[in-house]
């Protein structure tokens, strides 16, 4: 079975259960050099899954993104996981 991309997931700010999948985001390494267009598609305890467009899966070790890429892992993290919780 192939897998199909998907869009992005992102949380909407007036509904954080509420998940948008309408744009890709650009992802940050601490040390600004690396940088991917993407999508968030999981994290575990120290690695980020995310998408790019053409379909290929890209593992960002968690302490090497960005900060504030590191607390969009978080938010992104939280709302699917209280997504998840209410089906």
């Amino acid at each position: 079975m192939e897998f199909q991309p998907e869009k992005p997931l992102v949380a909407r700010l007036d509904n954080p259960f509420i998940l948008e999948t309408d744009q890709l985001q650009i992802w940050t390494d601490a040390s600004g050099s690396y940088r991917v267009e993407a999508r968030f598609v999981s994290f575990d305890d120290s690695t980020v899954r995310l998408q790019r467009a053409n379909g290929q899966f890209v593992r960002i070790a968690y302490d090497r993104l960005s900060t504030a890429d590191r607390e969009r892992v978080h938010d992104l993290s939280y709302a699917v996981a209280m997504k998840m919780s209410m089906k």
